[in-house]
C-alpha cells in the first residue's frame, strides 16, 4: 500500500463569485470589499494533488489582484475554516441568506501569511522549514487530514490518499509536501509570481520563469493574459 497524494472535495458556486464594495461601517460593521457567492447553488468537485508542479497554495498567493482572487474563489471556492493565525476568530461570515461572505482585508492577510510560510517551507534552511510547518500544523482547526482508500493502484491494489476537509487544510498540507520533498520557492523574473522548483515540480532548480518551458516572448504574453501564471495542472476526478 502506498500514499498516492492529497485530495479534497471542494464546494463552490456554479454561478460564480461576486465582488461587492460595502460602505464604511456597513451591515457587518466593517465595510470595504467583500467576496460572496452569487447564488445559493453549490457543486462539489474532487481534486487530487499528486505532484508540486502547480499547487493550489501557490495559486492562492499569486492571486494579488481583485480579478485574480475572484477567479481563484470561482475555481476553488471560498475558504471556510479559520487558519492558525486567526486565533479562532472566524473570517467567513454569513448574513441572513446563509451565503458566505469574506473580506478582502482578511484574504490579503491570509495570502501574506501563506507567502511567508512558503518562503520558509521552500527556503534553503531545512530546520527552519520544518519548524515553520510544524507550527502551522499544531492548530487542529486548520490542519484536518484523514486517510481515505481506493483500489487505484497496480492490479487494483489499495492506495491511500490523505483527504482534507477544508481548503486551508489542503494548502497547509501542500506546504508540508514542499518540505518533505525539498522543493524550493522562486520568483518569476518577468511577472514576479512565485513558483516551485526541484523535486516533483518538473522544473529545473535553476528555473528563472514560472513557465520556463516557454520562450520568453510567449511567457510574457501568458503572464499578461492570465495574470500571474495561475495554471492549474492538478489531477481532477469526480
Amino acid at each position: 500500500m502506498n500514499v498516492a497524494g492529497l485530495t479534497i472535495d471542494i464546494e463552490k458556486c456554479p454561478d460564480g463569485v461576486q465582488r461587492v464594495e460595502l460602505p464604511e461601517g456597513g451591515y457587518d460593521g466593517r465595510g470595504g470589499t467583500i467576496y460572496h457567492y452569487r447564488t445559493l447553488r453549490r457543486e462539489t468537485e474532487r481534486i487530487t494533488l499528486a505532484d508540486l508542479e502547480n499547487p493550489i497554495v501557490v495559486a492562492f498567493v499569486n492571486a494579488v489582484e481583485d480579478e485574480q482572487r475572484q477567479s481563484f474563489f470561482e475555481r476553488f471556492g471560498l475558504p471556510n475554516l479559520t487558519p492558525w493565525w486567526h486565533e479562532r476568530q472566524p473570517k467567513v461570515w454569513t448574513f441572513g441568506n446563509l451565503n458566505p461572505e469574506i473580506h478582502r482585508d482578511d484574504i490579503q492577510q491570509d495570502q501574506l501569511r501563506f507567502r511567508e510560510l512558503l518562503q520558509n517551507a521552500g527556503g534553503n534552511d531545512p530546520a527552519s522549514a520544518m519548524e515553520a510547518v510544524n507550527s502551522a500544523f499544531e492548530t487542529p482547526d486548520a490542519f484536518d487530514l484523514k486517510p481515505t482508500f481506493h483500489l487505484g493502484g497496480p492490479r487494483g491494489s489499495p492506495r491511500m490518499l490523505l483527504k482534507s476537509k477544508s481548503l486551508v487544510g489542503f494548502m497547509l498540507a501542500e506546504t508540508g509536501m514542499i518540505v518533505a520533498h525539498g522543493a524550493r520557492m522562486a520568483e518569476c523574473e518577468h511577472c514576479h509570481s512565485i513558483f516551485l522548483t526541484g523535486p516533483l515540480t518538473w522544473r529545473r532548480s535553476s528555473a528563472r520563469f514560472c513557465r520556463d518551458r516557454e520562450p520568453v516572448p510567449n511567457h510574457v504574453a501568458f503572464c499578461v493574459a492570465y495574470g500571474h501564471s495561475i495554471l492549474f495542472l492538478l489531477i481532477l476526478t469526480h
